[in-house]
């Protein structure tokens, strides 16, 4: 089973904590008074990270079913492909790997040939303990495109909170919502760049020049 880094678990837990918490807000400005409900601070806090562990998997999911075609689209989600194609040209590496993909069926374009050596050299690397770098990255990555995937769910309700019912908080979440978003999209990207290099560079260092 793959170990479960900090980074991964926080990548889940502090989009679900940030998403319970607007929801008490925007439940409590329904008119919902929860000091009616009396809770052991210690049950409560129990209740508030069920719910943000959660609401931070629902985030998860749903990352992961918009990446292929939504995502991909703001760039928020590249393919290995286009990766490799920037940073793989004229280095050391490119004969290497090129090598390995005349290996595979000439039936498969270049796209699932590179795909096909992605898995290899990542299982390879995770089998033997030498992905903790790459791996970083990607929890990175992991973390920002779940943020932009609670960006799109709080943008919604904090409109029609600001518009309906004029809480001027909601402005602020709104203009904060929307650069997170942002930023989010270039974090993403940078550390998905990042962790595709190193998975590769860090497989041809170790099998590459031995061959």
């Amino acid at each position: 089973m793959e170990k479960l880094s900090l980074y991964d678990f926080l990548s889940v837990l502090l989009p679900g904590s940030l998403l319970t918490l607007f929801l008490l807000f925007f439940v409590r400005d329904l008119g919902v008074d929860f000091k009616q409900i009396e809770l052991n601070q210690y049950f409560s806090l129990m209740v508030f990270l069920s719910f943000s562990i959660f609401l931070g998997s629902i985030i998860n999911i749903l990352t992961r079913s918009l990446l292929d075609k939504p995502y991909k689209a703001i760039g928020l989600y590249e393919p290995i492909s286009k990766i490799y194609s920037k940073f793989s040209k004229g280095k050391l590496l490119e004969p290497y790997y090129e090598e390995m993909m005349n290996k595979l069926s000439p039936e498969k374009d270049f796209d699932e040939k590179i795909e096909d050596v992605w898995a290899k050299i990542y299982y390879t690397l995770e089998a033997n303990n030498k992905i903790a770098v790459p791996k970083s990255f990607q929890s990175f990555y992991f973390f920002f495109r779940n943020f932009f995937t609670l960006g799109l769910l709080l943008l919604i309700p904090a409109v029609i909170m600001l518009c309906y019912y004029q809480f001027n908080y909601y402005l602020y979440t709104l203009i904060l919502t929307i650069l997170i978003m942002v930023l989010s999209i270039f974090s993403a990207k940078w550390n998905r760049k990042k962790m595709v290099e190193r998975m590769f560079w860090t497989y041809y260092v170790l099998y590459g020049e031995k061959s």
